[in-house]
């Protein structure tokens, strides 16, 4: 059994558009490359919701913040996301090159502000 991630987005594509153009049935795409019903299924479901930007690796700001609607308001406004986006629930799903670099920059304004923080406590402590 695979483990998440393991099917390349390459592989997605080509057998979601066997699928869809009618080539092999989900039986057929299944037995031949082994992959389960329900993962098959989320695929061709993901595919006719996003199109060919389907299986593109989503921007994940990083390990330290996973999801854009976590960024601090004050922060959000700060590094001008707020021009970008009205409401940071937008920021979900596929971003623009600028956005996904205001992130980015977002997250390491994060961090620094928070290490300076721990670095004051540590001093007075």
């Amino acid at each position: 059994m695979r483990s998440r991630g393991q099917y390349s987005k390459e592989l997605k594509l080509k057998v979601v558009r066997e699928y869809e153009e009618g080539h092999k049935n989900t039986r057929e795409i299944r037995e031949e490359y082994g992959i389960p019903d329900s993962t098959l299924w989320g695929w061709i479901n993901k595919y006719r919701a996003e199109g060919e930007s389907a299986f593109e690796p989503k921007l994940r700001a990083g390990d330290f913040i996973v999801d854009p609607t976590k960024i601090p308001p004050v922060l959000y406004k700060e590094i001008g996301l707020d021009k970008i986006k009205k409401d940071p629930k937008e920021l979900k799903g596929v971003l623009n090159e600028i956005e996904k670099y205001k992130l980015i920059i977002a997250e390491k304004e994060l961090e620094i502000r928070l290490l300076k923080e721990a670095l004051k406590k540590t001093r007075k402590g």
